[in-house]
């Protein structure tokens, strides 16, 4: 508790150090969250595009390994931290949600 004493007590050093921290730590998840985004659109991206391709000229060989990457592609892939939660921008979302729901109640608790 003492960052939020701190915080009341208007030390702008310690908050700048806080601030800073957070921001650092914020975005570095967003940038791992936002790379998972990115890598599930793409995956989804590259089965449609096989779909879309002349298919039905190529031989039957190469027919079925399209069928197989169509096929690998529609199961969907996520990025996860531990295989416990998604990495995705909606996650991020909710961690700053979270975040700043704490820090509120945190609050609340020094100012009473």
């Amino acid at each position: 508790m003492s960052q939020i004493q701190e915080w009341s007590g208007h030390d702008i050093r310690a908050l700048s150090a806080y601030a800073s921290a957070v921001m650092n730590i914020s975005l570095g998840t967003f940038l791992i969250c936002y790379v998972g985004e990115i890598l599930t659109e793409k995956c989804k991206e590259i089965g449609n595009l096989v779909y879309m391709t002349n298919w039905y000229r190529l031989p039957k060989k190469d027919i079925l390994n399209l069928i197989m990457i169509i096929t690998r592609c529609s199961m969907e892939y996520k990025m996860t931290a531990g295989k416990i939660i998604d990495m995705s921008v909606i996650t991020f979302g909710n961690i700053v949600k979270t975040i700043f729901a704490y820090l509120n109640i945190l609050r609340q608790m020094t100012i009473l």
